[in-house]
């Protein structure tokens, strides 16, 4: 059954859950099911608490490539607006980085009922240590994640043509509806053999490719929706010790200088094969920007050390 405020089945649904299970709690992710889910939590007085963790508005912008302007108009009107009512009506909103809690404060008329939660792995996650990387093995990228208009991976590709011949290959960890645009151009740019696309796959094997990698991309879109948040896979590049490569987004800039970690980049080619390259003339320093990018996540940025933010949204009181 799925949510939104004109399916009355599942707010009945929803409705009849909370008579039957009174939770202290009502927890709603993304603007979908927000409107119903706070509705029914003032009329039974239970707390509610919102998982705004994206620019849901800005998903939909006329000026994303490949929506339909008209439609993609009407929608990003009636989507900012139940964002702003959600998140003004709820006791607590969640948001994914500080870029973002910042924006939703604002629709909040600055009311400070925003948490920052990352998605920072837990610490079992963080790989131990990585052996030292030979001289005469070929340098290893790698990208996780969805491949959809908001990434840039065709740049990418173009940059990897640039290096055609060197000793770097490229494996493409993911699906999305560019998926077939992406193989196709790896195709006509006569760089098959030094680019996978390996599909879809489960979370275990996923990371098994990030710990034989040696730097991780992260090659978005610079856009509004990129400028207010943090994609998981950044957190999972340094997780496996891997160096960075990112677009300059706000949020990734702060990220990856903070952690000094990588190498930030213009969604431009010749930018993106001069960082690359910055990693085949020294062999080593990825592991060394990699080892950098794990203590930082080892300094109190693991799952576990947000519990306090995740108590204070449920209402509940700090405990160490």
């Amino acid at each position: 059954m799925r949510p939104g405020p004109g399916n009355l089945l599942w707010f009945f649904w929803l409705w009849k859950m909370c008579l039957r299970l009174c939770p202290a709690v009502i927890v709603f992710r993304n603007v979908r099911p927000a409107l119903g889910a706070i509705l029914i939590a003032k009329m039974l007085k239970i707390r509610i608490v919102g998982d705004l963790s994206e620019n849901y508005s800005a998903m939909y912008s006329p000026d994303v490539p490949s929506r339909n302007r008209f439609r993609s108009k009407i929608l990003s009107y009636v989507i900012s607006y139940s964002e702003r009512l959600s998140a003004r009506n709820a006791d607590y909103v969640i948001a994914v980085c500080e870029e973002n809690a910042s924006r939703l404060n604002v629709l909040q008329q600055n009311a400070g009922r925003v948490g920052v939660v990352e998605n920072f792995p837990e610490l079992s996650e963080l790989i131990v240590e990585r052996t030292p990387k030979e001289p005469d093995q070929a340098l290893k990228l790698v990208y996780l994640g969805l491949l959809d208009q908001f990434r840039s991976l065709d740049i990418v590709l173009l940059a990897m043509n640039k290096l055609r011949g060197k000793l770097v290959t490229l494996d493409v960890v993911g699906h999305g509806p560019m998926y077939h645009a992406l193989v196709k151009l790896a195709k006509e740019l006569n760089i098959s053999n030094q680019v996978r696309f390996l599909g879809s796959m489960r979370h275990e094997a996923a990371i098994q490719i990030l710990r034989t990698s040696d730097v991780g991309l992260v090659p978005h879109l610079k856009c509004e929706t990129t400028e207010a948040t943090v994609p998981n896979k950044v957190y999972d590049y340094f997780a496996a010790g891997l160096a960075v490569i990112s677009t300059d987004t706000a949020p990734l800039r702060r990220i990856v200088t903070s952690a000094d970690a990588g190498y930030l980049a213009d969604n431009e080619v010749m930018e993106w094969a001069n960082a690359i390259s910055t990693f085949l003339v020294r062999p080593q320093h990825a592991r060394e920007l990699g080892a950098r990018g794990l203590s930082y996540l080892r300094a109190d940025r693991f799952w576990e050390s947000k519990k306090s933010v995740i108590l204070e949204a449920m209402g509940s009181p700090s405990r160490s």
